[in-house]
Order: structure tokens, then sequence, then C-alpha cells
């Protein structure tokens, strides 16, 4: 589905998304496409849980310039542990997971549990890159 910048931003910050979008930035050898597991939702990056298995802490900085103005998101990839600037006019949700309430964040954990966190590096680079 595809989603406006707001409606992006809400689902990010209530959500852990799998998205598809169009490198900003192509790399040699790479496909044009990228696919991730981020989210902005602060229950669960600033959650102990959150912090010890992403990694996660608080920006520092803010950007140099205006993300809105060029259409671009900020937000937490979750494979990567670091925030990506990802174009909203090229971005493609393929899943949302809920986390606004705690059997949601449960449900989450669980799947993260069983189905992410058991991959190896070279099955989460195969994720990204399909």
């Amino acid at each position: 589905m595809k989603a406006s910048l707001p409606q992006l931003k809400s689902l990010l910050s209530s959500s852990v998304l799998e998205l598809r979008f169009t490198r900003r930035r192509p790399k040699a050898g790479q496909a044009l496409d990228r696919r991730m597991l981020c989210t902005n939702a602060h229950s669960l990056l600033d959650s102990l849980a959150g912090q010890a298995v992403f990694g996660f802490t608080q920006p520092t900085q803010a950007p140099k310039y205006n993300p809105a103005s060029y259409n671009l998101i900020f937000t937490y990839d979750l494979f990567m542990q670091s925030f990506r600037a990802v174009n909203s006019e090229s971005v493609d949700v393929l899943s949302v997971i809920p986390i606004t309430t705690e059997d949601e964040m449960a449900e989450f954990w669980e799947y993260f549990n069983q189905s992410l966190a058991p991959m190896s590096a070279e099955q989460k680079q195969q994720f990204m890159r399909s």
C-alpha cells in the first residue's frame, strides 16, 4: 500500500512496518529497491528490551535540513540498528505490526523471538535485498 508522509509518520509512531522503497543513492551491484523493518515507536525503542536488542539510543542532534521538504522521513531500521531516511514518494508499506497495547507488544516480541532473532546475517541481507 502507498502511504502519504503524514500517514507514514502516524503508522511508524505506533507500529513496526515492513517497507520496500527505492534507494535514494543507488549502489553499484545492488538492487534499486530495499526492504526493511522499521519503527519510530518510542514504546518499543525506548524500552529496556528495545535498547538492548536493537541498540537504540536517542538521536543527539537534528538533521541539518528539513526532511519533510524533501518528502523524507527518518525511521529506525531494526536490522541495521540505525536511522534511515526514506523518501515517502517511493515507499510501499508491505506489512504493519501494531504495538500500541501490551498484548500487541507481546505479540511483536513473540514474532521477533521466533522469526527474526534466529536469522543469520546473510538471511537479514537477503531480506533487505528482496
